[in-house]
């Protein structure tokens, strides 16, 4: 097959790819495989469909007959570190980045890789030594900085996290995870100088047995169990639930409107077509915010910017990454996570609806457990919950949150529901 022919296989498995035709996409990349045998994209772009596919095994096999064939080892090695990444299986991700940084020490992907999975394994001495490696050999790489940034922050270090995520914000001004993470950071330093410099007028004025310590641990334990739980939609008052209760994870659906039906073809088509630039379109909110509409799917992510955009282009294409790299996360967590995926039910929701997206989230795992939480006009079951059965369960609220643009939301409540559905 002449060269162009054989370019051609490659720009049509990509396009039959974006189209949702997978198993075409599979077949063309095989034959590319087939007439270009030691070229490693033939093998890297099948595999990484196959890891958003939740097909790990395959993606494994595959990337290991390129890592025999290709003299082009690095872009498989690391995905092939990242199927173990995302399949959430620890220690053999470990293992794989580990061999990325030995065989590759001049690439920063093998420490960001160890940093990750050591911070997910909470052996935070290890990772913080590790990513102070990678500083010193990599003190511009933007993703090195992030990760020790991220280690500091999962320490509680916050003076540490707070000069780190100003360094990524040196390298990337509109990085929006380390804008929020920045802004977690200063505040536990301002809430620790105040309740420093307040301390002894507050010891003055408790009872006798004081109760001071029991609710710091309270506090920490609730923010331990809402990081048990991950957003489905429809709005961000959960995002806001988390960020009250100390709870920053980054998920994909934690800011968005969205609604039952664009979240249901979302798993239904397992992300198909997500995210991809032809789909995303930009415009700004009257508070000077930009905002990214997913049209595929119809879900209006926030960007978390509000300076001006002179290249529309690239900071679609940056949103186009972060956005990827999220619904590959959320993909994983359904398939392989402990998690309970949570819907906030705002709008008009039919039962068929709530049905059909518990369905979905259990055909991904038959352990996920999808938790609705909804207002009642009834004031005894606010703050309860109902066990239907099967994984699904009911919260019950005693107020919609949100009154115009104001948020109102009934803290206590949800620490009642969050805590009394992680028991099921």
């Amino acid at each position: 097959m002449h060269s162009e022919g054989i370019a051609a296989l490659l720009e049509a498995a990509s396009t039959a790819y974006e189209a949702g035709e997978h198993a075409k996409a599979l077949e063309l990349w095989r034959q590319y495989r087939e007439q270009r045998p030691a070229d490693a994209e033939g093998y890297l772009k099948a595999a990484v469909a196959l890891r958003r596919a939740g097909r790990f095994d395959a993606a494994d096999n595959l990337l290991r007959q390129g890592l025999a064939q290709s003299p082009n080892r690095l872009p498989l090695a690391i995905d092939y570190a990242w199927v173990a990444h995302y399949e959430s299986n620890w220690n053999e991700a470990l293992a794989r980045w580990k061999a990325v940084a030995h065989s590759y020490p001049k690439h920063p992907a093998g420490i960001i890789g160890i940093g990750r999975v050591l911070i997910k394994l909470t052996r935070l001495a290890e990772a913080e030594e590790q990513l102070s490696i990678g500083i010193s050999a990599f003190p511009d790489d933007l993703h090195v900085a992030m990760t020790h940034a991220e280690v500091a922050t999962a320490q509680m270090h916050w003076n540490d996290a707070l000069e780190r995520w100003d360094k990524v914000l040196a390298l990337k001004p509109d990085s929006e995870p380390a804008i929020t993470q920045r802004k977690i950071a200063l505040s536990q330093i301002v809430e620790s100088e105040t309740a420093t410099s307040t301390a002894v007028g507050v010891v003055r004025s408790l009872p006798a047995t004081p109760n001071v310590e029991l609710d710091r641990r309270s506090h920490m334990a609730i923010g331990s169990v809402v990081l048990q739980y991950e957003s489905l939609g429809d709005n961000s008052e959960f995002g806001f639930v988390q960020r009250h209760f100390k709870a920053e994870p980054v998920g994909l659906l934690r800011w968005t409107y969205c609604v039952a039906d664009s979240v249901i073809n979302l798993l239904e088509q397992q992300f198909s077509g997500f995210g991809k630039p032809k789909n995303l379109s930009l415009f700004r909110t009257s508070w000077k915010e930009y905002m990214v509409r997913e049209k595929h799917y119809g879900i209006t992510f926030p960007t978390f910017s509000t300076d001006d955009i002179t290249d529309e282009s690239a900071f679609l294409r940056d949103q186009n990454i972060r956005l990827s790299r999220l619904a590959e996360q959320l993909l994983s967590d359904l398939t392989h996570s402990n998690k309970r995926f949570l819907f906030k039910i705002s709008h008009s929701t039919s039962d068929a609806q709530i049905q059909r997206l518990h369905s979905l989230v259990q055909q991904y795992s038959a352990k996920n457990r999808l938790v609705c939480v909804s207002v009642s006009a009834d004031v005894t079951e606010r703050g309860t919950v109902v066990d239907l059965g099967n994984g699904l369960i009911y919260g019950k609220l005693s107020r919609r949150s949100l009154i115009g643009t104001r948020w109102d939301i009934p803290y206590e409540e949800w620490r009642s529901i969050l805590q009394s559905a992680a028991t099921f």
